[in-house]
């Protein structure tokens, strides 16, 4: 199913290539302010209006109420006035490399991205060379890219990664499938403690568990991630590891809820054998309050270990279904309602999409199925996709918050998110690491977002 709605993706983000706005990056200069704004800082705390930022060197180097004192002298004073600051988003899953496309298409995608408002992306898996070389770029002073953190995938035979032909030579740079340090693949001989090092050296920022792996070997990676003060991140069920085995590992982070219906049917043919049928089968059996969730979620807050529900990909995949609707919508609600259980029990729950976006980035869908559908507050909505998915993907004390001495990642929007969460759409301004890029035109509404009353232009 993912793969079907990713095809259909690649066509529409070259429709969209040509669509993306004009924007400016300035380079960082020496002293920021942003004067008289509404502060949500990603924490989860009430708006604090009247307040006056200051940046320097790339940093928040101060936050006072306006007039508590003056701003600095020859500071470059942005037009702010009234303005609402939060910290940049973040899109804890997405594949910039899964499939083949130019690469001048993706560093648009990405271009987009960052206009949107999303400064930090997690990717999961693709091409390494290509996502090293992204990364790297990201890197560079006024480069209109998000920040990328890389996974090396590690996974079992027989996964997707390396048992389909049109695709294994591209992914893994024409080297032998399951060899290269970014798509690792774990069978009885595996020298684990050898495949983490080789994957850090690639520069991974974490190593991701991803399909048919056992529960043993699960353990054995996480284990060998943390020697190498790596974090380790795993798909809900990976097969024949359960939910329940990824937690034990210790994991920092768990993506797709669909996948925790596993917790509770374990004699199903795990992912990707199981079909569509299966999947809602077993969401006929297991409740989104089932007592092997329940006994879970006191597991997973524990270990802080946070959920990445992924409802986006899913809502999406109904969009283009005909027979199989139905069956997907099931799906979204089923996760939407374990999401809300997870959250209510205290489990962290972070932002990813699946799929980065075309003109403007998926991430504001997300934030409105999440608190469309799961229920979460504006302000919890925003807190997942900043202080949170930040602490969880290994960034907690670089940015995800608008504080003294974290990253100026900033978005500066037109209205209140606290109030609408549509209104995370009204982006006028980012700032990464101090660099300002400025819109030109109102945001193009995402696939599948409500748009906002007010628009990013109106000043």
């Amino acid at each position: 199913m993912i793969g079907h709605v990713r095809g259909r993706l690649g066509l529409m983000a070259a429709a969209v290539a040509a669509l993306l706005v004009v924007v400016h990056g300035q380079q960082t200069t020496s002293t920021l302010v942003l004067p008289d704004v509404v502060v949500i800082d990603g924490t989860g705390a009430p708006p604090r209006p009247a307040m006056t930022l200051v940046v320097r060197d790339g940093r928040i180097a101060d936050l006072f109420p306006t007039g508590d004192r003056p701003v600095p002298a020859n500071a470059r004073v942005l037009a702010t006035h009234g303005r609402f600051v939060v910290p940049g988003f973040i899109d804890a899953h997405v594949h910039l490399a899964a499939t083949p496309r130019p690469v001048a298409l993706v560093r648009s995608l990405l271009r987009a991205t960052l206009l949107g408002g999303v400064t930090t992306v997690r990717d999961m898996g693709g091409n390494g060379v290509v996502v090293a070389d992204l990364a790297a770029a990201a890197e560079r002073p006024g480069a209109s890219s998000p920040a990328i953190l890389r996974s090396a995938v590690f996974a079992g035979a027989g996964s997707f990664w390396f048992a389909d032909p049109s695709r294994t030579g591209y992914l893994h740079a024409d080297q032998r499938p399951g060899t290269t340090p970014w798509l690792v693949e774990i069978g009885p001989t595996t020298d684990i403690r050898e495949a983490v090092r080789r994957a850090k050296a690639w520069g991974a920022s974490g190593i991701q568990v991803h399909s048919r792996v056992t529960a043993r070997d699960v353990r054995r990676i996480a284990d060998e991630a943390r020697r190498e003060r790596l974090p380790v991140w795993a798909h809900a069920t990976i097969g024949p590891a359960t939910p329940g085995d990824v937690v034990e590992a210790r994991v920092a982070t768990i993506s797709h809820a669909t996948g925790l219906v596993w917790q509770g049917r374990t004699e199903l043919p795990a992912p990707p054998v199981a079909g569509l049928d299966d999947v809602t089968a077993a969401m006929a059996v297991v409740g989104e309050d089932d007592r092997a969730l329940r006994e879970l979620w006191p597991r997973m807050r524990a270990r802080q270990i946070a959920l990445e529900p992924t409802l986006y990909i899913a809502a999406q995949a109904a969009l283009f279904a005909t027979d199989d609707r139905p069956q997907i919508e099931r799906q979204i609600a089923w996760a939407a309602g374990v999401t809300a259980r997870a959250l209510a029990q205290g489990v962290t729950i972070i932002t990813g999409t699946d799929a980065i976006g075309g003109s403007s980035p998926n991430l504001h869908a997300e934030l409105q199925l999440l608190v469309g559908r799961a229920g979460l507050t504006p302000l919890q909505a925003l807190r997942a996709a900043t202080a949170d998915a930040a602490r969880a993907i290994g960034l907690g004390d670089e940015t995800g918050r608008v504080a003294v001495g974290y990253r100026a990642d900033l978005v500066v929007l037109a209205a209140n998110p606290a109030d609408d969460i549509r209104n995370t759409q009204t982006v006028q301004m980012v700032l990464r690491r101090g660099e300002v890029f400025e819109r030109d035109e109102p945001m193009p509404n995402p696939l599948m977002a409500d748009p906002p009353e007010q628009r990013g232009s109106e000043r």
